[in-house]
């Protein structure tokens, strides 16, 4: 990938590319022992990253190649009344990106090498995530809960205010978690009515940090990462009119989260609910489609960010809009 930087309206201030090489083998086995099936599977990766400076740069080209081994294995168990329980433990690494190794900078030359050259600076993040879960099946409804621990260690996670370029700065922020409990579930009432929903409680934390965003570095301790609420839910119900004929409501709940790691009270996404509808009809092989976006015209926000001034920006959810789709299948 090619990357340039200009000056209007002809002055070249960079010229250079970085190269990405991804290699991966895969294995799975299951073996299934009365009612208990266990499982396994087994990822090996080797990652590089190859950089080609600008000519006038002043550096020469370096790379960075990282191998990766990500493991695993579980078993589910099937009750004779149709429910099954499971439990999985499995481990998974990922590089930085270009933008963590460059510290979100878009060039590298004789000026900075010293600061990011050293592309083992920003290491590799391993989460490991062990769940264990129970489903439930029935002609009138399905019911699943899943509890969850992933533990991160160098957690490349966003510590600072966004770059001239566009991008966030990360790093390592050693240890963090995510833990929570997941319930889905939908149930087939009569009169071709289908209620569904599902919610995620969460308990998110990094241990400890260094925030240098604010001028003096400050030593942060057990703060809840940025964009990362503790409750979310979804709700929807469909009605079959007629054989063609389906309408369906969807309604999105999100609660407060903060915009940043500090955890300061002044840099919060407020809570949001949205409500979505679409009407399908279908005769045959064709399909219309009308679905209505935010159809309270909320003014919440979907997301936001906090600028390197400080200064708080929201992005306002899109205003109560229309889509009319036409589909035909071959």
């Amino acid at each position: 990938r090619a990357h340039r930087g200009y000056l209007r309206p002809d002055v070249t201030l960079y010229d250079n590319a970085g190269h990405k090489t991804d290699m991966s083998v895969f294995g799975k086995v299951a073996y299934d022992a009365g009612r208990a099936t266990w499982f396994g599977d087994v990822q090996v990766r080797q990652a590089e990253f190859r950089y080609e400076p600008d000519a006038n740069a002043g550096i020469s080209a370096r790379s960075q190649r990282w191998t990766f081994v990500n493991p695993k294995a579980g078993v589910t168990w099937r009750f004779r009344d149709g429910a099954s329980a499971y439990a999985s433990y499995g481990a998974t690494t990922r590089e930085p990106t270009r933008s963590d190794l460059f510290a979100g900078d878009d060039d590298l030359n004789r000026d900075n090498v010293a600061v990011y050259g050293d592309f083992s600076r920003v290491k590799p993040e391993t989460v490991r995530d062990a769940e264990i879960g129970i489903r439930l099946q029935r002609s009138r409804y399905d019911l699943q809960g899943n509890v969850y621990s992933m533990n991160f260690r160098n957690d490349i996670a966003r510590i600072g205010a966004p770059t001239a370029s566009g991008s966030v700065l990360r790093r390592n922020v050693g240890r963090s978690y995510r833990r929570g409990i997941e319930l889905d579930g939908t149930y087939r009432a009569r009169g071709r009515i289908e209620l569904g929903g599902n919610l995620t409680v969460s308990d998110n934390r990094i241990a400890q940090f260094t925030d240098s965003s604010r001028g003096a570095p400050i030593v942060r301790r057990n703060v809840e990462p940025l964009l990362t609420p503790r409750f979310q839910t979804a709700q929807r119900v469909a009605l079959s009119v007629t054989r063609g004929l389906t309408l369906s409501v969807d309604g999105r709940y999100q609660a407060r989260s903060f915009l940043d790691n500090t955890n300061s009270p002044d840099r919060v996404l407020p809570d949001s609910y949205v409500v979505d509808a679409q009407a399908r009809f279908t005769s045959g092989r064709y399909s219309l489609v009308a679905r209505g976006v935010n159809l309270g015209d909320s003014q919440r926000f979907g997301s936001g960010s906090v600028s390197s001034s400080g200064k708080v920006r929201y992005f306002v959810l899109p205003a109560r809009s229309l889509y009319v789709t036409a589909e035909l299948s071959f």
